[in-house]
């Protein structure tokens, strides 16, 4: 028995220690963020952006990560990048405001009123920072606005349906389609605006999930990509919401005080490759969005990873975790 033990053990052993090498095959460096850790990664205007929970934001250029950061602490309540080294916030107390910043968030460059009674829920940039998406609430109706970021301006679009519980919004980058996601009667909810026409396109309910949590589109706009709070990712043809393909993640076990969640998805500049990020194992999982194929798998550091976002040449990808102040850089390997 004793020996059966034993060789089990080498055997965990010895798998342990190739998981661990791959992992460091495909580890290009890591970087000093955030103190109080990463809540979300961008890639703008070729710089990775780190912004913590408590708006402490870091920005690196991709092309040379040896240099050190640019980093500033945002007094602000909501905080997203936009293009021109730029931040769209929302000031402490000023719900009903919108401010342009610079990267540091020491000079003011803009100041907007969101229409009368509005104030901000939701702010997210699109991944090429040119547009945001906002949501807004006005005597519990949940608005869906674009922000224009040059020029500045606002445009009102649609109003989400009653009912429906709000997770996250997204905007394409071209500006021309928001969507939402949530849980609404009967299972997870996702929704898409034309913001010119002013109208949805269409809306879902999926009986089979209870709510969908993250958002993106690809980078042409044609697909949206609706991570449900558990285990698939779920890509809709963004005009008529056709159902294209579920991307899976396996289930695992797991504690019984915990339960399995996608904390953090992002789409490949050029939009072949999507990623997903699953706790509690902490394990990136990346697919082919043409084929459904699954390009890889391998383990994050964490606790709890944050947020992950790919290079702008798409070969790399940053993943950074909620309460730890390091940012990780991973080759993504190629097709077996």
């Amino acid at each position: 028995m004793k020996k059966y033990i034993i060789i089990s053990t080498v055997i965990v052993a010895i798998v342990a220690m190739m998981i661990l090498n791959n992992c460091k095959s495909i580890l290009v460096r890591e970087l000093l963020g955030p103190r109080a850790g990463v809540n979300d990664l961008y890639t703008i205007d070729g710089r990775l952006i780190a912004v913590s929970r408590g708006n402490d934001v870091y920005s690196w250029d991709w092309a040379d990560m040896s240099s050190w950061p640019q980093a500033g602490k945002i007094a602000a309540d909501i905080v997203t990048p936009i293009a021109g080294e730029r931040l769209l916030c929302v000031p402490p107390g000023l719900a009903d405001t919108l401010v342009i910043t610079n990267m540091k968030g020491d000079k003011e460059l803009k100041s907007l009123s969101l229409p009368w009674g509005r104030t901000c829920q939701f702010l997210v940039s699109s991944a090429n920072g040119r547009y945001a998406a906002a949501a807004l609430i006005k005597d519990k109706v949940t608005e869906l606005v674009l922000v224009e970021t040059n020029p500045v301006a606002i445009r009102e679009t649609v109003s989400i349906p009653a009912g429906v519980e709000l997770c996250n919004i997204a905007v394409s980058n071209d500006g021309k389609l928001i969507t939402a996601v949530g849980s609404g009667e009967g299972g997870g909810f996702v929704l898409v605006a034309d913001s010119q026409d002013k109208k949805i396109l269409w809306q879902q309910t999926i009986t089979e999930c209870k709510k969908f949590c993250n958002i993106v589109f690809s980078p042409d706009g044609t697909t949206v990509f609706a991570g449900e709070e558990l285990r698939f990712i779920y890509a809709f043809g963004s005009l008529a919401g056709r159902l294209i393909r579920k991307f899976e993640i396996p289930k695992y076990p797991i504690p019984s005080n915990k339960r399995q969640v996608i904390t953090a998805i992002d789409i490949s500049p050029d939009g072949l490759l999507i990623a997903a990020n699953t706790e509690p194992a902490g394990t990136l999982f990346i697919w082919n969005t043409e084929t459904g194929q699954k390009r890889a798998e391998f383990g994050l550091p964490g606790p709890v990873i944050g947020d992950i976002v790919f290079s702008p040449d798409s070969n790399m990808i940053a993943s950074g975790a909620s309460v730890r102040s390091t940012i990780s850089i991973w080759k993504i390997p190629a097709p077996k």
